[in-house]
């Protein structure tokens, strides 16, 4: 089967690869109204203690300083829409580390952004406006654990939700008849998997290894990682027991990309694939590896 007919097989039922899916306005929508609610309550509660200690022009003060909460708007609206990708581009043993720091750098990120657009503000519209250092030495003093605690809750939803709509897209192209209306003794050519939005299909041969990273796979190939909504045991029923060896509960690989392995000193094997990785091989799976690659 050439390369055209197989792709014209797997994906007749799914939509078009430039097709994208339908902007979600629902994350956007819940993000500005907590946020807005809370600069309002905020805003009154400025106004009563103005009211009640007669002071004038603290309320204008107070208005321009819920930028503050305006700003988290945007920015946790774009980790939300891009939270698949930022996930797909970090490895998974380093996501906590890297999201840590993400949080630091967004947060540092955030005040500064935040002093420079009051300073703005108030040269625009006030007679006295602010200095850099007044906004930035407040909002650093007295809401730098605010701050840290939002993007930490945007860290972790990145790390830790789960795209419906790419799982459900991924499942349907794993769990179609039209996919997989096949003889017995043939497998897949290519895994229709999801990137941006889009499906695209990555050639079996090019596969080097899959792990588990629930609720996902995660898809070794030469050119990069991907995720895809799937099980180990559909993946190798799909891919073919010939070609797939599972070597660990959470890891299978491609048989034509094994260069050798290595004994290790409590039983289990380290596997050395074709692109220098090293996977752990449990002497468990060792005899069906040793029949296979026989």
């Amino acid at each position: 089967m050439n390369f055209q007919k197989d792709i014209s097989a797997h994906f007749s039922h799914l939509k078009p690869l430039g097709q994208e899916r339908a902007f979600n306005k629902k994350p956007v929508l819940y993000l500005t109204v907590f946020f807005f609610t809370i600069a309002a309550l905020q805003t009154g509660q400025d106004f009563l203690h103005a009211h009640l200690h007669g002071y004038k022009g603290y309320l204008a003060d107070s208005l321009v300083f819920k930028i503050y909460w305006v700003l988290f708007i945007p920015i946790l609206s774009f980790l939300f829409y891009r939270s698949a990708q930022i996930k797909e581009r970090i490895h998974s043993r380093l996501q906590w580390l890297v999201g840590m720091a993400g949080v630091a750098l967004l947060s540092a990120v955030h005040i500064l952004l935040v002093a420079f657009l009051i300073v703005v503000v108030s040269s625009l519209f006030f007679y006295r406006p602010f200095t850099f250092s007044t906004p930035l030495t407040y909002f650093a003093s007295e809401h730098i654990y605010i701050t840290l605690f939002f993007y930490a809750s945007g860290a972790a939803f990145i790390f830790l939700y789960k795209d419906r709509k790419a799982v459900e897209m991924n499942t349907a192209s794993i769990a179609s008849p039209k996919l997989h209306e096949q003889p017995s003794d043939t497998f897949a050519d290519f895994i229709p998997v999801s990137v941006q939005n889009k499906l695209i299909p990555i050639p079996a041969k090019d596969v080097i290894c899959i792990q588990a990273d629930r609720p996902y796979v995660k898809i070794h190939t030469c050119s990069g990682q991907y995720l895809h909504a799937a099980t180990l045991k559909d993946m190798l029923t799909k891919l073919g027991a010939h070609r797939f060896v599972r070597i660990h509960r959470s890891t299978i690989v491609n048989t034509a990309q094994v260069e050798h392995i290595r004994s290790r000193s409590n039983g289990d094997y380290d596997v050395t694939l074709k692109n220098g990785e090293v996977v752990r091989m449990s002497r468990n799976y060792y005899p069906a590896f040793k029949e296979l690659m026989a």
